[in-house]
C-alpha cells in the first residue's frame, strides 16, 4: 500500500473516532417538555384525540374507534322494539282483504313494449316452456296458466333452470300488437343473453295468444266464482235484488256482481272505438312537436335542438328524439263501472260481459243464486283473489271491445 493511500485511511479513521451522534432524548424528558392535551372533540361532537399510555404524543382518533360512530353503527344494527301485535294483526287483516293493495304490493316489473314499470299482477309474464308432444320451445304465459287452475290441481313447484322471462302489460291491445306480423320475434334477441341460442332460435308463439290469455283469465274467474256461489256463505256474498244502487243496504261490501244483464253501454263502446282509430305514433302530432321545438330556438340545449338534415328535401325536418308512445297508451284509462257506497266508490262487474251469457248461467245453475240477477261481494280474505281476477279480466276484456 502506498504512503498516500495510508495517509487517507488514517485521516478517515480520525474523523470517525471524533464524530459522535447526539444523545437520544429520554422518554421522561420528552414527556416533560410536551403537554399532552386532553381528549378533544370537534364542533359536531366527534372525538379526534385520545390519551396514550406513558404520556406519549396524542394521535388522531380513527373513525373505526370513534365512540360516537361506533355507537351509531351499533344502534343501527340493534333490532327495534317489537311492534304491537294488535296493530300488526289489524294492518295484516286490512291488507289481505284489500285486493288493490295486494296487487300494488306485487314487485315492479318492466313492460317490454311500453317501458312502463307496473306491479307484476298487472303484467303477463312469458316464460319458455317445451311442448310435451313436439318438445319445441314456446313462449307462454305460464304464471297466468297456474293462476287459472284451482289450488289442488296446480303442479308442485320444481327448481327448473333459470331462464329469462319477459313481461307485457296485461291488455288485449298490447298482446294483439305483439302477435300481429310476428313482432314477438324481438324477444328472441332480448332473451339471447341468458338463454342458449339453439333455444331462442326455435321459439314459437301462439297465433291466438290474445284469445288464449282471455280464456286463462276467464278460467280463473270461473272456478273462484263457482266456489263462492256453492259455499252460500253470507260472509262472502249475498243476493242484492235492488241492483248496484241498493248495495248501501249491506255491510262491508267490496264489489257488486251482475249475473245476467250486460253493463257495457254504447257510449263506452263508441269511446273505445274512437280511441282505436288514433295511431300509436301520429305523424301529425310529431310534426307539431317539431315545429314547437323550432320556435323555442336557442333556448334549447344544443343536443336537444331540431336540425335540418341534408336529406330534408326527401324526408323533411325531423328531431333527434327517439319515437315514444303516447302517455295514454302507456298508462291507459280503465273503464270500470262504479257505484257510490257509503262515501266511496266500489266496482260493478257483469259476468255476462266477462264470461258470456251461457257461461254465466252455468255458474249459477244448481246453486241458491239460480234466480238471482245481482249479488254483492263482501270484503273478506276469501274473496280477495276473486276480486283481483275480476279486475284483471274486466281490464283485459274492455281493451278487446
Amino acid at each position: 500500500m502506498s504512503a498516500r493511500v495510508s495517509r487517507r485511511l488514517n485521516s478517515h479513521r480520525g474523523v470517525s473516532r471524533q464524530t459522535t451522534l447526539p444523545p437520544r432524548p429520554s422518554p421522561t424528558k420528552f414527556a416533560n417538555t410536551v403537554t399532552v392535551p386532553p381528549r378533544s372533540t370537534t364542533d359536531d361532537g366527534i372525538q379526534t384525540y385520545r390519551t396514550r399510555r406513558g404520556n406519549n404524543r396524542p394521535l388522531p382518533l380513527p373513525p373505526s374507534l370513534d365512540p360516537l360512530r361506533r355507537a351509531a353503527r351499533i344502534n343501527f344494527k340493534q333490532p327495534g322494539p317489537d311492534p304491537d301485535p294488535e296493530e300488526t294483526e289489524r294492518f295484516h287483516a286490512q291488507f289481505v282483504r284489500n285486493p288493490y293493495a295486494r296487487m300494488l304490493a306485487s314487485p315492479l316489473r318492466l313492460c317490454t313494449l311500453t317501458q312502463a314499470r307496473l306491479p307484476a299482477d298487472l303484467l303477463a309474464k312469458f316464460s319458455i316452456r317445451l311442448d310435451p308432444t313436439t318438445s319445441e320451445p314456446h313462449l307462454l304465459p305460464s304464471h297466468l296458466y297456474l293462476q287459472s287452475l284451482p289450488d289442488e290441481e296446480r303442479p308442485p313447484r320444481t327448481r327448473a333452470a333459470v331462464l329469462r322471462s319477459v313481461y307485457l302489460s296485461l291488455r288485449y291491445d298490447v298482446i294483439a300488437f305483439m302477435t300481429a306480423k310476428g313482432k314477438w320475434k324481438g324477444f328472441q334477441e332480448l332473451m339471447a343473453a341468458s338463454t342458449p341460442r339453439e333455444v331462442t332460435s326455435k321459439l314459437r308463439w301462439r297465433a291466438d295468444m290474445p284469445q288464449y290469455i282471455r280464456d286463462l283469465l276467464r278460467r280463473g274467474v270461473t272456478w273462484r266464482m263457482k266456489r263462492a256461489l256453492e259455499s252460500a256463505d253470507p260472509a262472502i256474498l249475498e243476493p242484492c235484488p235492488g241492483g248496484a244502487f241498493a248495495a248501501g243496504d249491506f255491510d262491508d261490501v267490496s264489489a257488486v256482481v251482475y249475473i245476467k244483464p250486460k253493463l257495457w253501454s254504447d257510449r263506452v263502446k263508441a269511446t273505445h272505438a274512437n280511441l282505436k282509430q288514433v295511431p300509436l305514433l301520429s305523424k301529425t302530432l310529431r310534426g307539431h312537436f317539431v315545429e314547437r321545438l323550432k320556435e323555442m330556438g336557442d333556448r334549447l340545449p344544443e343536443r336537444f335542438r331540431v336540425v335540418e338534415r341534408p336529406m330534408a328535401q326527401i324526408s323533411g325536418s325531423h328531431s333527434i328524439f327517439p319515437p315514444q308512445l303516447a302517455e295514454w297508451v302507456i298508462f291507459p284509462d280503465s273503464w270500470v263501472h262504479e257505484v257510490d257506497y257509503r262515501g266511496k266508490k266500489i266496482p260493478v262487474f257483469s259476468l255476462a260481459d266477462l264470461l258470456g251469457e251461457e257461461k254465466a248461467r252455468e255458474l249459477v245453475d244448481g246453486t241458491e243464486y239460480a234466480d238471482v240477477d245481482c249479488v254483492v261481494l263482501k270484503n273478506d280474505e276469501k274473496t280477495s283473489r276473486l276480486h283481483q281476477s275480476l279486475v284483471k279480466l274486466e281490464r283485459y276484456v274492455a281493451d278487446g271491445i
